[in-house]
């Protein structure tokens, strides 16, 4: 998928265009700036599931799961900080961060038994979150992520990336509303309009650090899989490829894969049923 965004976001930016500009892969890794995280806690059960979305997106978008897994399990539907009722005073948009935040909600909630269904961006959050919270996260539960984990960003790359990176900053909507036009199969106006409606009008110095702020954290997403203690599980949408050769070799105690056809990046709004059936068939494992 991120292959996809660089190529997406080359071949849309236009280079004659002067914006502003930023290093969005250097931070201080160890800056944390607590903002108010929004979220809800739901449902019963002895597992609970806690459900990150992806880019732009916020808590709602796992409307569909929270009325069919809230009787069975104990749900907590979270707002990534800049994104939904969450809070956006916060400067540095990394993956670090958000997985601060999340790790901050499992201990102050005393959370145990939690498996993280993390949607796109959620999956490099995911394994931070697991990385700091031993022993409360036992399970992760990818969704179309992670999907070409043995990637490498080489120095040529990044710095290439900067005339781009301030072409998004100039022309967000135009280029978000494109992405999320290009990442949906559905035929169904009102789920079309929603996600283009959540690109096009994110806060872009919210949304364009953090993306751009994944791609070397995806790179070295790879590390941190080998160190995960539990099987990786996957559902993933056909409507990309994914590298289980990179899974197979990074995921040392095994991975499960379940795929959904006949949707694009958002199979938990695109193909409701189809996805809860899969997410259903995935946790009885656990």
């Amino acid at each position: 998928m991120y292959r996809f965004l660089l190529f997406l976001l080359i071949a849309t930016a236009c280079t004659n265009h002067k914006g502003s500009s930023f290093d969005p892969f250097q931070y201080d890794a160890e800056a944390y700036e607590k903002v108010k995280l929004n979220y809800k806690i739901t449902g019963k059960g002895d597992t609970t599931l806690f459900f990150i979305h992806g880019w732009n997106l916020d808590h709602t978008y796992w409307q569909n799961q929270e009325a069919e897994f809230s009787t069975s399990y104990r749900l907590v539907l979270f707002d990534l900080a800049g994104c939904g009722s969450s809070g956006k005073n916060r400067k540095n948009w990394t993956v670090e961060n958000f997985a601060r935040d999340i790790s901050s909600v499992i201990n102050k909630e005393q959370l145990n038994n939690v498996v993280l269904v993390a949607h796109s961006m959620g999956g490099e959050i995911a394994l931070d979150v697991a990385a700091a919270t031993p022993g409360k996260v036992i399970g992760i539960i990818g969704i179309d992520n992670l999907k070409n984990v043995g990637m490498t960003i080489s120095k040529k790359d990044q710095d290439g990336m900067q005339p781009y990176i301030k072409e998004f900053l100039a022309n967000y909507p135009k280029i978000a509303e494109k992405m999320a036009r290009e990442f949906t199969v559905s035929k169904d106006s009102a789920i079309v309009h929603r996600l283009v409606n959540s690109y096009k009008y994110a806060d872009p110095s919210i949304a364009v650090p953090s993306l751009m702020n994944l791609y070397p954290k995806a790179a070295k997403a790879k590390d941190r899989l080998l160190t995960m203690p539990f099987t990786m599980k996957f559902i993933m949408s056909t409507n990309t490829p994914y590298d289980e050769n990179a899974l197979k070799k990074y995921c040392k105690n095994g991975y499960q894969i379940i795929t959904i056809d006949s949707s694009g990046h958002f199979p938990m709004i695109e193909r409701p049923k189809q996805f809860n059936k899969a997410l259903h068939q995935i946790l009885q494992t656990h």
